[in-house]
């Protein structure tokens, strides 16, 4: 589980099992989490690869999403 926070209002999103979710929604989990470049080129590499990729990318997909937040400016919230 990842939690990030908006730094602008405090705003805070909670990431649950995103391996699962691309797994299950793909491109469109990633574009839910706004990570857009993501988004495109998974949408071109399943096409291209007729659904494939879909098997693969989960792996990174906890990482691709921390890496859109954190591109956005959010921050990671750290609990004990």
């Amino acid at each position: 589980m990842m939690r990030f926070t908006n730094p602008l209002n405090e705003h805070v999103v909670t990431v649950r099992a995103p391996w699962l979710w691309t797994l299950l929604f793909g491109p469109l989990y990633m574009a839910f989490h706004e990570a857009w470049g993501q988004a495109l080129v998974s949408f071109v590499v399943a096409c291209v690869t007729v659904g494939l990729s879909w098997v693969i990318y989960p792996f990174f997909a906890r990482r691709i999403v921390r890496n859109a937040y954190l591109r956005k400016g959010w921050r990671p919230v750290v609990t004990p």
